[in-house]
């Protein structure tokens, strides 16, 4: 039995793309997602291939990189008009809440 190349490129993909969210790892999470369903259809379909538990974690982490991505910009967001509405003075009063 062999290991799936492709699988092992999601998992790698997958554990860069955790590491480096902040600064365009969610790219390479994609990248990571798409490689491990490629090497889970071709494991499926080569007995000989083994790998699918790596693919499977490369997915996770692929999609764990965008989630981390995403909400880092949800904040970033917020955080950059909560800065605005400092500078300008323009407070929320409480029924604006």
């Amino acid at each position: 039995m062999t290991k799936s190349k492709l699988a092992v490129a999601s998992l790698v993909l997958g554990i860069i793309s955790i590491l480096f969210f902040f600064i365009g790892g969610w790219i390479l999470g994609i990248i990571a997602i798409v490689l491990g369903f490629i090497a889970r259809s071709d494991i499926k379909k080569d007995p000989s291939l083994e790998g699918n538990r790596l693919a499977i974690a490369g997915i996770v982490m692929g999609i764990l990189s965008i989630l981390l991505a995403l909400a880092l910009l949800v904040f970033g967001i917020a955080f950059i008009r909560g800065q605005f509405q400092a500078m300008s003075g323009n407070f929320p009063t409480p029924s604006q809440q």
